[in-house]
């Protein structure tokens, strides 16, 4: 696959050098086999592409030397007609099954511009995070206190249906990101039931450069019963001092919305993305 790809891995480094990522995680979370490409070329090379899952331009890309000669009007134009054919009702920017990019990069300052001009609207911008955890010292923010009893584990293959059970609670659109994860699951557990979850990785940072460790943390939900009684913020809690023990100099978070409540704990906006979309 990579020999097959690696032009499109290298014009996203060129378009997207804010946001450089590891050759084999752009194949795995981008999954270039199983979605629909358009390609322009000039002069034998690849001037620009636009990658498709479902309803979403899941990237789009052009080259700087052939920039402002319609290539990205061209594939944003075919894109939107694909989607069309197919069913769909609305294009969404980044946000697919399969991404990198949650939404349009406010890194570039021409983007956001090209859509708009285009007919596409975001209601929100979501962003990047990042903790950096030398010298972290938890205990100087002020963190409510957990009920009584609350636990943390790491989750086994046999608390799959328990795991999903809970997803589907907290965040039902979230239960395809869970099918397909087969990474670990810590979990907040209260009378022997599951009220949270979220994925860990110490070595999941996507976007951060680094000669140590970046750890991430990722879909964090809370089952609704349990809500606004202090459980997501010490699991979170619970994640940086594990992630911090498997050897994490920095802890990076994707797709937040709730910036006020991770700076709670720390985090750092880094990364700014534009959740943009359009009607067809």
């Amino acid at each position: 696959m990579a020999s097959e790809f690696r032009e499109l891995y290298q014009l996203y480094l060129e378009c997207f050098p804010q946001y450089p990522i590891k050759e084999e995680w752009f194949y795995d979370l981008l999954k270039p086999e199983k979605a629909t490409l358009f390609q322009e070329r000039k002069d034998g090379q690849l001037a620009g592409y636009s990658l498709i899952h479902g309803n979403a331009i899941a990237l789009l890309c052009v080259k700087e030397p052939f920039r402002r000669q319609g290539i990205g009007s061209s594939l944003l134009a075919r894109s939107e007609e694909h989607i069309r054919e197919n069913g769909g009702k609305n294009v969404v920017l980044g946000q697919a099954r399969w991404y990198l990019l949650q939404g349009v990069p406010l890194e570039n300052p021409e983007a956001v511009p090209f859509f708009e001009h285009r007919g596409y609207s975001a209601e929100w911008t979501s962003v990047n995070m990042l903790l950096s955890l030398h010298g972290y010292d938890p205990k100087a923010f002020p963190i409510p206190p957990a009920p009584q009893g609350l636990t943390f584990r790491l989750l086994e293959e046999h608390d799959t249906p328990q795991l999903l059970e809970a997803v589907e609670n907290a965040q039902h659109y979230w239960l395809d990101c869970f099918y397909d994860y087969h990474g670990l699951v810590l979990a907040a557990e209260l009378n022997g039931k599951i009220v949270g979850f979220e994925m860990v990785d110490p070595e999941g940072g996507r976007f951060i450069p680094s000669s140590e460790k970046v750890g991430s943390i990722g879909c964090v939900g809370v089952v609704k019963e349990a809500r606004e009684k202090g459980i997501g913020m010490q699991m979170v809690l619970e994640g940086i001092k594990w992630l911090q023990s498997q050897g994490s100099g920095s802890v990076e978070l994707l797709y937040v919305a709730l910036v006020d409540w991770y700076q709670k704990l720390g985090f750092q906006v880094n990364q700014s993305q534009w959740m943009g979309q359009k009607t067809l």
